[in-house]
């Protein structure tokens, strides 16, 4: 592996100390989970500041490398990513939390060691023995003082016990509040850096509130959060939010994990339009957002809730409308009504792009019982384009396979064939409906000869083996290359219609054209059998050739052309 540095973050600023502090949140969640985990293995100093390590995340093991001189992070890699990454992954911040944790660990034995000299026999004094031995009076006094120094310090302490402040208000937003700037004033990186660590201790907090069953402590923290990224989003348009997005992604999967029937009619209402406000965000992951939408499509059949839902979607402009349209299908589907999805989309008839990405999206959540009805309706009142109409017919295949529908499986795989020339379409068709497929073969027949498209009945000869009839076909055609197109099926067995028909082509051509180009043209001609094996027809045609066209001299040298000397080896033992 190749150490790289990262030159999209200021890296000279970098410190093992603090670095989790300038990277995201979720990366830094991520790999406290792995160092709990014991993910980090095998981590070694192979020389002065170069440190390796094995990560294993539960699906592979990755070799990463940090060099750091003395305190500072001056370069690092890991294998899951190239040289193109952009930020520091989880794997790395891992390794770098348990080199901190080592390091540290030396310095302490070395003050120990140092300490030993001065006093021997005196023991390691340990926080727990501290706490037990001074006043609850004297904590407060040093807590309060030393908040004062350590602005992180402060910021966790507050983040932690806000709950426990009464203040009539909810304490988190106050404090998510206190750390945005004012307003009219630019959002600086310190500020974004502890809102990323807020974010992330009040993911903790929320997780052991779940944990502990304190739902109503998640929801506060939840009400506080989300409608502050929010805001933050529309008050500083510029500020790198999709990041806290991220990080309170586990904040909304908390919600998502309270159990509803041990919530007050109230307190549930609530946390539906906290979900249902965070749903239409774009910086959440697409999976994630899957998960919503079937979480509060599925709660439709509340009545309640179906209420939001459809409140949401009413408000909706239509120009403009997006997820809240997908949720209020899922959530018709979800009440037993499918049918509603036609309904529904048509009212977006001027954006039929919107109404593809739509049923795709159900398509992706599962639903195909409500895709097959919606779009037989809609391709009727909508002007689609042929490429979205092409992707209309994938989705109704799609749905009608899941379905176990023939009738539109069968009309999706005739216009396969029919319109795009697709051999394999027959294949299946013949695999799908052997009992019906003798009379539908007719009717392919039927429709092919009345189209008089030559391509698509030879075509439809060669996929069904009807050679005499694919002969006969040929015989007619005055194109050599519609020969070359479908000769594979005929050879071997049909070798001699092959050979004629070449010797006609060819003769045609050397009756009206002459000299060198005329005879390259025949060796061009020749070289699709030699490419398809057929080296002892080739020589027959060759040596016809030459000996009807004596007086053409270059056509002996084109022809000895098209054979290597293995080749003409070749050809002399088989005769």
């Amino acid at each position: 592996m190749i150490i790289f540095i990262v030159k999209s973050m200021n890296i000279q600023k970098l410190l093992l100390k603090d670095f989790e502090l300038r990277i995201s949140a979720n990366t830094w969640n991520q790999a406290e989970d792995l160092v709990q985990a014991g993910a980090v293995q095998r981590l070694r100093e192979l020389e002065r500041h170069f440190w390796v390590a094995q990560v294993h995340d539960g699906e592979e093991t990755h070799e990463t490398e940090v060099i750091i001189t003395p305190s500072r992070i001056k370069a690092f890699a890991c294998d899951c990513s190239g040289p193109g990454r952009r930020f520091m992954c989880a794997h790395v911040a891992a390794m770098l939390v348990k080199v901190r944790q080592f390091l540290d660990q030396k310095a302490i034995e070395q003050q120990d060691r140092a300490a030993e000299k001065v006093a021997k026999g005196s023991s390691r004094l340990t926080i727990g023995e501290v706490l037990k031995s001074i006043e609850t009076e004297a904590l407060h006094d040093f807590i309060q003082e030393y908040a004062k120094q350590d602005r992180n310090f402060s910021l966790s302490l507050k983040t932690w016990f806000a709950g426990a402040v009464q203040r009539g208000e909810n304490t988190y937003a106050v404090l998510w509040n206190s750390l945005l700037p004012k307003a009219g004033k630019p959002m600086q990186d310190a500020a974004m850096r502890q809102l990323r660590k807020t974010l992330g201790d009040l993911n903790k907090r929320a997780a052991r509130a779940l944990r502990e069953g304190d739902y109503r402590l998640v929801f506060e923290i939840a009400t506080a959060i989300l409608p502050g990224i929010a805001a933050l989003e529309q008050n500083h348009p510029t500020a790198p939010v999709e990041d806290l997005w991220a990080s309170a992604q586990q904040l909304i999967g908390y919600l998502m994990e309270l159990e509803t029937a041990a919530l007050s009619p109230e307190l549930a209402n609530q946390v539906r339009e906290l979900l249902l406000h965070a749903l239409p965000q774009k910086a959440l992951d697409r999976h994630f957002r899957d998960k919503m939408l079937l979480y509060l499509g599925r709660g439709a059949t509340d009545k309640a809730t179906f209420g939001q839902i459809e409140q949401h979607f009413s408000s909706s402009a239509p120009d403009t409308a997006g997820i809240e349209v997908l949720l209020y299908c899922v959530a018709q589907i979800e009440r037993g009504m499918p049918e509603a999805v036609a309904k529904i989309l048509t009212g977006y008839g001027s954006r039929p792009d919107f109404i593809l990405e739509t049923l795709s999206a159900l398509r992706r959540l599962n639903y195909p019982a409500a895709i097959l009805p919606a779009i037989e309706k809609l391709e009727k009142l909508i002007p689609f384009t042929p490429e979205q109409q092409r992707q209309l017919q994938q989705l109704s295949y799609y749905a009608a396979q899941t379905l176990g529908d023939k009738a539109p499986q069968i009309a999706y795989l005739k216009r396969q064939f029919l319109d795009n020339k697709q051999q394999d379409a027959l294949t299946r068709l013949r695999e799908l409906s052997p009992e019906e497929w003798p009379e539908l073969r007719q009717q392919l027949l039927g429709i092919l000869e009345q189209m008089g498209d030559q391509d698509r009945l030879a075509a439809f000869y060669t996929a069904e083996r009807m050679a005499p009839e694919l002969i006969q076909l040929l015989e007619k055609s005055e194109d050599i290359a519609f020969l070359q197109r479908h000769e594979a099926f005929l050879l071997p067995e049909n070798a001699d219609f092959v050979y004629h028909q070449y010797l006609k082509f060819l003769s045609v051509h050397l009756e009206a054209h002459f000299g060198g180009p005329a005879a390259q043209e025949v060796r061009r001609n020749l070289q699709s059998l030699v490419q398809k094996g057929q080296l002892p027809l080739v020589k027959r045609i060759s040596d016809e050739l030459q000996r009807r066209y004596p007086e053409r001299s270059a056509l002996p040298e084109e022809m000895a052309e098209l054979f290597s000397s293995e080749t003409r080896k070749h050809l002399r033992i088989i005769g």
